[in-house]
């Protein structure tokens, strides 16, 4: 990304250091963005920094897990896991997937997609595959889902070639869905 370049805006030995730009306010010491609130606040601003609220963010509307293993068969699609939840018209989601281990188990490996069903609409949130027999924790998030009204999702795992153990229990961890909405 390019940044935006003025006339004079270049620096030289003779105007001085070079800027210095800030994409975040994580850059800034504490103790620095201390001082500025208080000089601001000083300044007649009537809200005080520490009070003001950022742009909206995502809230956990719903989680649901498993610590039971899950099988999916070679070709086969399986539900995982399945939550209802109340939405806002037009909510935008973020549904994150927890895997503690994703298991090929044939000795050729496989393809398998992670499906999230939405009311009637399916969406994909990762593709995993593999060439030789292969287990690992995958963690999968999926943006920008927007739908309204009482809604089930369903998390769901299809395999296109292989078998696959969705592994979970006291040697793994669980197996989750979560969803967040604005």
């Amino acid at each position: 990304m390019s940044e935006l370049q003025v006339a004079g805006d270049k620096p030289t030995a003779t105007f001085g250091p070079t800027r210095t730009i800030i994409t975040s306010v994580y850059e800034f010491d504490p103790l620095a963005l201390e001082e500025l609130a208080q000089w601001l606040e000083q300044r007649g601003l009537r809200t005080p920094v520490s009070q003001l609220i950022g742009p909206k963010q995502y809230n956990e509307i719903g989680y649901v897990e498993t610590s039971t293993p899950v099988t999916v068969a070679s070709g086969a699609t399986t539900t995982v896991l399945s939550l209802t939840v109340a939405l806002a018209a037009n909510a935008p989601l973020i549904v994150t997937v927890n895997f503690p281990s994703f298991n090929f188990t044939a000795t050729s490996g496989g393809d398998a997609q992670v499906l999230i069903n939405v009311g009637a609409t399916v969406y994909t949130v990762g593709r995993l595959t593999a060439d030789r027999q292969l287990a690992w924790p995958a963690l999968l998030v999926r943006r920008q889902i927007a739908v309204g009204g009482t809604v089930t999702l369903s998390l769901a795992v299809q395999s296109v070639v292989g078998a696959v153990t969705l592994q979970a229990g006291a040697n793994y961890g669980t197996i989750s869905l979560q969803v967040q909405a604005k």
